[in-house]
């Protein structure tokens, strides 16, 4: 059964993966704190629907507009990311200017 669920969701646009996943980490935040298992459902999620390397601007967008600066468990999370990839990182760069500069692009 996990491998249909698999299949369909590769079977989906990106921005429909990027949306699971946006909805996926929200669910979790909703729960209270992440800890570490949550870190890492959520890092294999984002791998499983192939989108690895949105996730940093997924949690950027999450850290900004919900306010959430406070709950280190994301700040945590998104260095999960990058420890991976330096793509990753440039990745939360360009995301982070894009929401702290707008109207610079």
């Amino acid at each position: 059964m996990k491998g249909i669920a698999l299949h369909d969701d590769l079977g989906r646009s990106e921005a429909e993966r990027v949306d699971l996943l946006l909805d996926f980490i929200k669910s979790k935040l909703e729960s209270g704190s992440i800890c570490l298992e949550d870190e890492k459902e959520i890092v294999s999620e984002a791998n499983r629907l192939n989108i690895a390397n949105k996730a940093p601007i997924i949690l950027c967008e999450l850290l900004l507009a919900e306010k959430v600066l406070s709950q280190v468990s994301i700040q945590k999370l998104s260095l999960r990311f990058i420890q991976k990839s330096m793509k990753v990182y440039f990745g939360i760069d360009k995301a982070l200017q894009k929401v702290v500069f707008p109207f610079h692009q």
